[in-house]
Order: C-alpha cells, then structure tokens, then sequence
C-alpha cells in the first residue's frame, strides 16, 4: 500500500506548508524556509510512507573529492549528494 502523500500529489505536505505559512509570513521566512519531504520504501513489501519537516538551512555534505585538473564540487553536486537514495538497515 502506498500513503497518500508518496506520490507528491500534495495532502499531507500541503497542510504542513499551509500552516507554516500562517504562522510565520514573514519575508525572511518567504526566502529561507523550505519544506523537505523525505520518502522510507519497504524493500520487501513495497509499502511507502513520506514525511514532511521544515526547515531554515541544509545540512549539505562535501560531495567526494574530484581527481586532480578537474573542477572542484559544485552546489549542484552539493544537493545530488544530499538528495541521493539511501538504504536502511532493518
């Protein structure tokens, strides 16, 4: 079974963001805050299940370090490597 909200089609989330935006409307909230929805998928039985945080900044980590004579990290890459899919352990 997969939860209402997996498929990005608003639900959930869109509450979550509707409330933080009465509470706090601000213009400094307008350019800092993000909402981050995070995905968990059953390997086994398939089932989804998304969660929904907001937040002020990223905690993006340093992408691997390139080869001499290549060019350094770029944010794009800086975000890829957040964003990127990550196993659990059960």
């Amino acid at each position: 079974r997969e939860n209402d909200d997996v498929g990005g089609g608003g639900g959930r989330g869109d509450e979550v963001w509707r409330h933080a935006l009465s509470a706090d409307a601000s213009l400094v909230s307008d350019v800092f805050q993000g909402q981050l929805r995070s995905v968990v998928c059953c390997s086994e039985c398939g089932y989804e299940d998304a969660s929904y945080e907001l937040f002020w900044s990223l905690p993006l980590p340093l992408p691997p370090a390139r080869t001499s004579g290549e060019a350094p990290p770029t944010l794009a890459d800086a975000l890829d490597c957040f964003c990127a899919e990550e196993p659990l352990d059960s």
